[in-house]
């Protein structure tokens, strides 16, 4: 579900019931700018959905890596 943030002040009641279960994308001048979600969501199923998406046999480090990430964005 995406709003606004001016929604969002005005409901923001509703709004925390709502991302009990579901994700809220909250946007200001048009922009997305922050992601209400419930602290359940299970961070350890969406890490393990990025296991294997840097190739084993490619040697690389943790600088590089970043620089990689930070070049997409």
């Amino acid at each position: 579900m995406v709003i606004t943030a001016t929604e969002l002040k005005n409901n923001l009641g509703r709004y925390l019931e709502m991302a009990a279960d579901r994700e809220i994308i909250i946007l200001k001048n048009g922009k997305q700018i922050a992601r209400l979600t419930s602290p359940k969501v299970n961070k350890i199923e969406i890490l393990k959905s990025l296991v294997g998406t840097i190739p084993s046999d490619v040697e690389i480090d943790e600088d590089a890596l970043r620089k990689e990430r930070l070049s997409r964005q």
